[in-house]
């Protein structure tokens, strides 16, 4: 059925039919026919086909390895909101590759992924917060981020949730800000 959405122009379908032919799901692998779907699809704006490409391109699996093409296509999808596609963009920012290094840019990327319900961003902006990189150091939001990313079972946020160090920072900071609104309150 996805290959007569396909062939019908629905981009959705035209991505799973390439995925079929990548993977050779369901389907004798042909990777020109991979190419082929994923390009209709992109040819439509299609923000995963965009994502999935620039992910060929950045492994090599199907194309040639060009992580300059790749890096473009991931903009591409990244206009969109396409949440896998803006956690990477922001990954480029963090480490500086094939841009210039801008922890506050990684951030607001990571920003709109975890908005967008990516679990590695809700755990990456959560470091940010808790290290204080490219954002003011919170270790509420810290937790918050964990916590999100530990309700989809990513481990990393729970060990976090779990460390002493942090949960006494977080308690730290809550009685920091509890003092703080205590002393703005105006007595009779």
């Amino acid at each position: 059925y996805y290959k007569i959405a396909a062939d019908r122009g629905v981009p959705l379908a035209q991505c799973e039919v390439a995925k079929m032919y990548e993977s050779g799901r369901g389907v004798r692998r042909n990777v020109t026919d991979a190419i082929y779907y994923y390009n209709l699809a992109a040819s439509q704006n299609y923000a995963e086909a965009f994502y999935l490409i620039g992910k060929a391109f950045e492994e090599g699996r199907i194309v040639a390895r060009n992580y300059e093409k790749a890096l473009e296509l991931y903009r591409r999808a990244a206009q969109q909101d396409h949440p896998s596609a803006l956690y990477v963009i922001g990954l480029a920012y963090e480490y500086g590759e094939l841009v210039e290094r801008d922890v506050s840019v990684a951030a607001r990327y990571f920003q709109r992924a975890s908005n967008r319900g990516n679990v590695f961003a809700h755990f990456n902006l959560g470091i940010f917060y808790c290290q204080g990189i490219g954002v003011q150091q919170s270790f509420i939001k810290a937790k918050s981020l964990f916590e999100l990313a530990a309700a989809e079972g990513y481990q990393c946020a729970v060990r976090s949730l779990l460390n002493r160090t942090f949960v006494e920072a977080v308690e730290s900071e809550i009685q920091a800000i509890e003092l703080a609104l205590e002393s703005e309150t105006i007595e009779p």
